[in-house]
C-alpha cells in the first residue's frame, strides 16, 4: 500500500485497437495523457471499433515507473441463441434441426458468414462430444447480414449410432468479414441441450390364449399379445397383428384366420422398458388347415425421435393351438322353450341345449353357466334357475364319443326387466383323452313383454237369426 497519488498527476493511456476518447491534457507527449482527480485515481473513456477483436490497453506514468494494462472483448457480430425443435433425439437419428440465431450489432453489413456447432458433455467433465455428430451442415444459405440486424442459420445434425445416451449441450461459433476484418463470436448467448436416448426397440415376450383346441367355423377367440419396449425412446405403433403356421404342412396359414385388433390397443408404447398387452379377436375359417398351428405376433413401431422403423415378427413365447374340423365337440342347438315369456313369470319354461361329440374321446362336463344379457347388462340375478345334474341320454356328465346328448335348464322364475334378452351358455368340458379344455358358448333369445289383461269388448254375429236344426254354417267374432 502506497501513497495517493497528487491530483493532476499525468498518466499516458494507449489502446490497441478503438479509441480513448477523453480530452489528451497534454498533447505534446505521444497517446492520450490523463490526468488523476482528487481521489488519486484516473477516469477516461474507451470507444470501440466497428469491427470485432481484443483491445489491449495500457497504463503508464507520465513521471514515473508506475504501469498497468487490461483487455476489452470488442465484437460486432453475436450469437444470441441456439435452439432445435427437439429435446430429445435418439442414436442413429438424421437431418435434426439446430437453428443458431446471430446478430450484427454494428453499423457496416458483415459477409462471407460461416458458422458451426459445438457438443458438451454434461457437467463435471463438460467433455468434447463432437464425434458423436460428425455430420453437421448448413441448410439455410444466409452469407450476410445487414446492419443492425439479425439472421438465423439452420443446421442439420446427425447423431452416430454410439453416440453417449446422456444430456449434451449445443453451443455454436459464427464468423465472418467487414471488409477485410474479421468478426467472430464462440459462445452463444442462450445454448440448448439435448437428451440422447437409445433408440425405441419393440419386443413381443408372448402369444397367448385360453383356446387350446379351436374349430373350423370358430369365432370370437381372443388372443392376447404382450410387448415390450427395451429402448429410451417412445414408439408410435403401426401395425398390431398375429401370424398363424401350420406345424404339420410347414405353411403359413394366417390367410385361414380373421384378425380384429381391440380398438383398445395402445397406439404408443414408452420406453425404458415399458410393457403393453394387445389384445385381437379371431374367427377360423370354415376351411382353416387342421392340427396344430403356431401362433405368433407381428409389431412394428416408428421412434417417436427419429421416426426410425422398430419391428419385431418372432414372439418370445408363442402359443400353439390344435384345429379340429367343426365341430369335433361343440354346441349342436341351444332352444327356449318359448320364444315370449312376461316379465316375473312363474310359470317354469325350459332352455334345451344340444351337444355333440364326433370324435372317438369322450368329454366330461366340468362346468357351465347362463348368463341373461339385456343389451348388454347382466340381468342373470332376475332369474332363478336349475342346472342340469347330467346329460339326458348318458345320466352322467360324460358326453360319449360320436353320439349327440342334451342338457336341459329350467327356468323357475322370469325376471322383472322386459325387452330383447340374449342368453349365454358357456360349457367347459375336459377331453379324457388328451386332458385339454374345450369351451364352446351358444346363444339364444327371448322376448320378455309386459304382463297383459284380456277382456271381451264384445261380440257379433253373422246372422241374427236361426232355424231350429240349421245346417248352414254361421259364425260369431
Amino acid at each position: 500500500k502506497g501513497n495517493r497519488i497528487a491530483k493532476g498527476t499525468e498518466f499516458t493511456v494507449t489502446t490497441t485497437m478503438g479509441s480513448i476518447t477523453t480530452t489528451d491534457v497534454n498533447s505534446s507527449l505521444p497517446g492520450k495523457q490523463i490526468a488523476a482527480n482528487d481521489s488519486g485515481r484516473i477516469q477516461f473513456t474507451f470507444q470501440a471499433s466497428d469491427t470485432g477483436g481484443t483491445a489491449f490497453i495500457n497504463v503508464s506514468s507520465v513521471s514515473g515507473s508506475a504501469t498497468g494494462y487490461t483487455t476489452v472483448l470488442m465484437n460486432s457480430l453475436r450469437i444470441i441463441s441456439i435452439s432445435s425443435p427437439s429435446l430429445f433425439v435418439s442414436q442413429g437419428q438424421n437431418d435434426v434441426t439446430v437453428n443458431m440465431v446471430v446478430e450484427n450489432l454494428g453499423p457496416n453489413t458483415i459477409t462471407g458468414l460461416v458458422g458451426g456447432l459445438n457438443f458438451t458433455g454434461p457437467a463435471p467433465d463438460l467433455e468434447n462430444r463432437n464425434s458423436d455428430f460428425t455430420d453437421v451442415h448448413r441448410i439455410d444459405g444466409v452469407t450476410s447480414i445487414p446492419s443492425l440486424s439479425t439472421r438465423t442459420l439452420t443446421f442439420s445434425v446427425d447423431v452416430t449410432r454410439n453416440a453417449k445416451t446422456d444430456t449434451v449441450t449445443i453451443d455454436g461459433w459464427i464468423s465472418g468479414q467487414i471488409g477485410i476484418a474479421v468478426v467472430s463470436d464462440t459462445f452463444a448467448v442462450s445454448n440448448w441441450k439435448w437428451k440422447i436416448q437409445i433408440p425405441a426397440e419393440l419386443r413381443i415376450t408372448k402369444v397367448y390364449s385360453v383356446q387350446d383346441t379351436v374349430s373350423q367355423g370358430r369365432t370370437g377367440i381372443n388372443v392376447r399379445m404382450d410387448i415390450v419396449n427395451d429402448g429410451e425412446a417412445s414408439a408410435h405403433i403401426v401395425l398390431d397383428t398375429l401370424s398363424f403356421w401350420s406345424i404339420e404342412q410347414s405353411v403359413d396359414v394366417t390367410g385361414d384366420y380373421v384378425i380384429k385388433p381391440s380398438d383398445l390397443n395402445p397406439n404408443l408404447i414408452t420406453g425404458n422398458g415399458a410393457k403393453e398387452q394387445f389384445d385381437f379377436t379371431v374367427n377360423v375359417g370354415a376351411a382353416a388347415t387342421l392340427g396344430e398351428v403356431v401362433i405368433n405376433g407381428q409389431i412394428i413401431g416408428t421412434d417417436v425421435n427419429s421416426g426410425e422403423q422398430s419391428i419385431d415378427f418372432t414372439a418370445d413365447t408363442t402359443h400353439t393351438w390344435v384345429v379340429k374340423s367343426a365341430p369335433v365337440v361343440g354346441i349342436k342347438g341351444f332352444y327356449p322353450s318359448q320364444i315370449q315369456i312376461t316379465r316375473n313369470q312363474s310359470v317354469p319354461w325350459y332352455l334345451t341345449l344340444i351337444m355333440a361329440n364326433n370324435g372317438e374321446t369322450n368329454v366330461k362336463l366340468e362346468a357351465d353357466s347362463l348368463l341373461f344379457l339385456l343389451k348388454g347388462a347382466d340381468v342373470t340375478s332376475e332369474y332363478n334357475i336349475s342346472d342340469p345334474m347330467s346329460f339326458q341320454v348318458s345320466g352322467d356328465s360324460i358326453l360319449h364319443g360320436n353320439s349327440i346328448d342334451t342338457l336341459i335348464y329350467a327356468v323357475n322364475q322370469s325376471g322383472s326387466s322386459t325387452g330383447e334378452i340374449t342368453i349365454r351358455c358357456t360349457v367347459y368340458l375336459r377331453d379324457l383323452g388328451t386332458g385339454k379344455l374345450i369351451v364352446d358358448e351358444g346363444l339364444t333369445g327371448i322376448s320378455v313383454l309386459d304382463s297383459g289383461r284380456v277382456r271381451i269388448v264384445g261380440l257379433v254375429a253373422s246372422q241374427n237369426s236361426a232355424t231350429i236344426n240349421q245346417n248352414q254354417d254361421w259364425t260369431v267374432s
